[in-house]
């Protein structure tokens, strides 16, 4: 078993598991959407939008996510390459902190990503006949719902795998790379790619052969004129981040 599929091999349960928690999210966030139309109608929804997405869920999952699985992949860097101890209570304060001040940016993309998605399938859905057979305002209203929670639905179970795979990824990684300051001894690190057409991200990647590059601590990998320092830092932008696979190692000198 590659060092890759042994990671991933690690993931995948957190990916299951998130994602599911992920569609839980999804969901709440556009409930207040169909309790609004219910009760006033769609008429205003779109000035109202910004004030009805729900975050609360989705920042709970974020803490829980990078908490739960950056422990795992610490616990294991540190294990394979460091002498020094974790301190878990400081390390799950490090990690709240991180999914409010950096992650948060993607949690308010997510959200926003929900409010264009339900707008655009809102004006989609305002453009079929619903007074055919309705006896009441209340009636069209209904109709209205359910048509939103079906298309949006459609789309809930890629978006929550595609949220799953990309925190996962990113924390497992984000936790091994906080890990330098505890390795002892001399390493560079390794960027591995994915298997070839796992992911999009991954067949950018391995073009760009940085598999070659062996930066060290506190280095950065060149991605394609891009400076990250592991896979699925922030600083990647999104081309760089969503969907992707790739994993970080170190390798002693």
């Amino acid at each position: 078993m590659t060092y890759w599929e042994q990671i991933e091999s690690m993931r995948k349960g957190y990916n299951g598991y998130y994602g599911r928690k992920a569609k839980t999210a999804l969901k709440s966030q556009v409930k207040p959407v169909y309790d609004f139309i219910e009760q006033s109608g769609y008429e205003n929804i779109e000035y109202s939008i910004d004030n009805l997405i729900d975050n609360e869920k989705m920042t709970a999952i974020y803490i829980d996510l990078y908490r739960k699985v950056g422990l795992r992949f610490r616990k294991k860097a540190t294990r394979d390459l460091a002498k020094k101890g974790l301190q878990e209570d400081l390390w799950m304060e490090e990690m709240e902190q991180y999914v409010t001040q950096v992650a948060g940016e993607r949690i308010t993309w997510v959200a926003g990503t929900t409010k264009k998605l339900t707008l655009d399938t809102l004006r989609d859905v305002l453009a079929i006949d619903f007074e055919g057979g309705a006896v009441s305002i209340g009636g069209v209203k209904r109709k209205l719902i359910k048509e939103l929670k079906f298309r949006l639905g459609k789309v809930e179970d890629w978006r929550a795998l595609r949220i799953a795979h990309t925190e996962v990824m990113t924390a497992s990684n984000k936790a091994t790379h906080l890990a330098e300051d505890e390795i002892s001894i001399p390493v560079v690190k390794r960027w591995i790619t994915a298997p070839y057409g796992v992911a999009s991200t991954e067949e950018r990647h391995t073009l760009m052969d940085l598999e070659s590059q062996s930066p060290h601590k506190g280095e950065a990998f060149n991605v394609g004129g891009t400076m990250m320092q592991y896979p699925g830092d922030p600083a990647g932008g999104a081309e760089n981040v969503i969907n992707c696979r790739c994993t970080i190692a170190y390798e002693p000198i």
